[in-house]
This record gives structure tokens, sequence and C-alpha cells, in this order.
């Protein structure tokens, strides 16, 4: 649950309102690292498998929100599978933002502008509790994956890669 004076996002809002145990962390940006799912986990001492992003991608043209592991990549075509689509593609920067209503590298899966269909990835299911994005940059959000599952009325399908 929040900790008193901890930033207030859309992500965590959600949380809240669906009674979702969350812990908030914060953690270092730094302005010359890309990847930030390496970048949280040395920041806070954990498994990099455990940290998830969040990405928008389109499955016969629909906007679909997916959440892979950071330490690997979408497969796009196991996403279109995952959710009968015949074709599937990342959105661009400016779609994504658009689409989600967050900043690229803080888009969440939760709180997002609009209720997209969610996947992630079943790897998330190996652990007790993941790392995603807060919906705001430099805080990541743990939450067991069944909850995050449940509040987004995802399905799990094997989607990423490494």
């Amino acid at each position: 649950m929040p900790k008193k004076g901890a930033p207030t996002t859309t992500a965590t809002t959600e949380l809240v309102e669906q009674g979702v145990p969350y812990a908030l962390h914060k953690y270092e940006k730094s302005a010359t690292v890309h990847f930030y799912g390496r970048e949280i986990a040395d920041s806070l001492g954990i498994d990099p498998a455990r940290v998830f992003e969040t990405l928008i991608a389109l499955t016969d043209g629909e906007p679909i929100s997916v959440v892979v592991p950071t330490s690997s990549m979408l497969n796009v075509a196991a996403l279109a599978a995952a959710v009968g689509a015949s074709t599937g593609e990342i959105t661009s920067v400016e779609q994504a933002e658009k689409i989600s209503g967050f900043e690229v590298t803080a888009v969440s899966p939760i709180g997002q502008r609009k209720k997209l269909t969610t996947v992630v990835d079943i790897t998330a299911l190996d652990f007790p509790t993941i790392y995603i994005s807060a919906g705001l940059r430099g805080y990541a959000v743990e939450v067991s994956a069944d909850d995050l599952i449940r509040i987004t009325e995802a399905r799990t399908a094997p989607v990423s890669w490494t």
C-alpha cells in the first residue's frame, strides 16, 4: 500500500481501488542507461528476470497491452497467435504514449487511458511477485502476477523470447 509522501499515479490509484497489495519502489534513473529493467534490478538488488515492461502493440490493427520480461524480447507472432489475430506489430513511441496515457519507459498495464486487452508473458507466474512500471519514471510497483492478471483481465501466453 502507498507510503506517506509517495507519488500517486493512475496505476497506484487503481491498485488501491481494487484492494491489491503492492509495494512502490523508487529506483535511480540514469540519463545514460537505456535498459531500464537492468537499471531497476541493479538499483533494487533483485533478479532482472522479475522486471517486466509494458508494450503497446497492434494485433489486426487493434491496440493491445502486453507485459514481457525486460530481459527478453516480444515475439510479435506469438502475441498475435495468443489473441487469435493474424498480424501483430509494435506501435511507435508516439502511438504508445497516446494509447496508454503514459510516457514510454513509464507505461503501466494498470491505469491506462483506456482498458485494453492485455497479455502477460507466462514467465510472470514463475515468481511470487514481479516489478512493473508504476506509471511514473523512476518508480516501479511490485505486485503478484496473479493480482496483475486478475485486475487487468489478462490472458497469459508465452509471448517473449531471449
